[in-house]
Parts: structure tokens; sequence; C-alpha cells
């Protein structure tokens, strides 16, 4: 019987051990926002997901980026790029969050971290949207798609919203 204890008590001891937090980010992004105090996002300009009205940063995903942001406790930075100056940057960790109209089809999907569809468009043809983060910056994709699903109500709001516009 005391054998069995002992094995069991290494065991568990072992096992927790090897708890950190996980999921890990490979690059620390999520510590990184929060130490800096700022969510740098890069926007793709497609209406009505992110687009810029007299030189403001507007859409459903924009919104959507600051208040992740803001739950973050840091403050969105979002600078409009072209869809492979995006992937790049998200490559280089120049910024943290991709943006604008993207769905599970991107051509680019093997380079990024996509978050599970949180939004599906189309009438003959269905889009799944995303949202993208680096590659292999899984605490933070974990922390981004549990905000996302926290908001689907609002998503649909926004949509609606965008629609009518």
């Amino acid at each position: 019987m005391m054998n069995h204890l002992y094995v069991v008590f290494v065991c568990l001891s072992c096992t927790l051990i090897g708890c950190d937090e996980f999921p890990k980010d490979t690059h620390h992004t999520l510590q990184h926002i929060q130490s800096r105090g700022v969510l740098r996002i890069g926007a793709i300009d497609q209406a009505p997901w992110a687009y810029r009205e007299e030189g403001v940063a507007k859409g459903i995903e924009i919104k959507l980026a600051v208040a992740f942001a803001r739950s973050l406790g840091a403050e969105p930075q979002v600078e409009f790029l072209s869809e492979a100056d995006a992937t790049e940057y998200l490559r280089q960790h120049q910024i943290d969050l991709m943006v604008g109209g993207l769905t599970n089809a991107s051509p680019r999907k093997d380079e990024l971290g996509l978050t599970r569809n949180y939004f599906q468009t189309g009438d003959e043809q269905t889009y799944e949207h995303v949202l993208a983060v680096p590659k292999g910056e899984n605490g933070f994709l974990v922390r981004l798609e549990t905000f996302l699903k926290q908001q689907q109500d609002r998503i649909q709001q926004l949509w609606e919203a965008e629609s009518r516009a």
C-alpha cells in the first residue's frame, strides 16, 4: 500500500512540476502586449471589416480589436497594410493581430495563427471569418478566441449595423 502511495505521489509531483502556463506563446506576445500597454493591429482595408473614413479606422473587426485591446488593459494601435505586408509584419512580430475580412480559406493560412471561425457570411457561398495572430502564439490565440466567443451577440449586431449603412 505504501509503495502505491509513493508511486502516486511521485507521478503527481512530476506532473505538477511540468505544469506551467499552457498553452504557451513561443515569443511571449501576450506578455509583451501587457508590458507595452499597446496592442499593435495590422488592418487590411476591406469594408465592412476594416476601413478608413476621414482618416479614422472603422469596421466590425476594428471595433472588435479595440475592445479586445482594452480587455487586455492595452491601447489599440491600428496600422493599415496590404495583406502581404500584414502577413510579413505578423511573421516578424511587428504587429500582434491582423484584421480585415480574412477567412479560413486564406492562401496565407499556413503562415498565420488563425482563430477558429467566429462569424459566417454569404448566401450562395459561405465565408468563415477569422482573425490572425503570429503562428505559435497559442496562449494569445486562445485568449482572443475566448474573447470572440464572448462577443457573439455583439458581432451579430455590428454586422447588422454595417449591412444597413
